[in-house]
């Protein structure tokens, strides 16, 4: 029965025999489980039941990586071409001297105002007598 081709369900693929290069994320089982988990080096990003799952994962993550390479690749030939003026407000000058705070006068009890209650004031209720 092992003799058939497909009997053997953890026979390793063929992408995997060769040596790949060291990548940033990678899928392997999660423990002693049947789920799978998608790793950041030694961090664990995510768990899934499929390994489609935690491939899918890394390739997003993998995309979203080559997309920020891009726009800094971008943004570093941007800055190169460009030279930005220094504005004349930004070369240093005479700081202005410091002056304490006023003092804000305090307020006495005398003249503030009392609290009273505006709402009308509630009679108690009238106590039930017996017959």
């Amino acid at each position: 029965m092992k003799d058939r081709e497909g009997a053997h369900h953890h026979t390793k693929q063929p992408e995997r025999a060769q040596p790949q290069e060291q990548q940033r994320y990678r899928v392997d089982h999660y423990g002693k489980s049947r789920n799978f988990a998608a790793y950041e080096g030694q961090t664990i990003i995510a768990v899934t039941l499929y390994r489609k799952g935690a491939a899918e994962i890394m390739a997003r993550l993998e995309e979203k990586d080559r997309h920020i390479a891009a726009l800094e690749s971008q943004l570093a030939a941007m800055s190169e071409s460009q030279v930005f003026p220094v504005p004349a407000s930004a070369e240093p000058g005479p700081a202005p001297t410091w002056t304490p705070p006023r003092q804000l006068a305090l307020i006495a009890a005398e003249d503030m105002p009392t609290y009273r209650i505006t709402a009308p004031r509630r009679r108690p209720a009238p106590t039930k007598r017996r017959p």
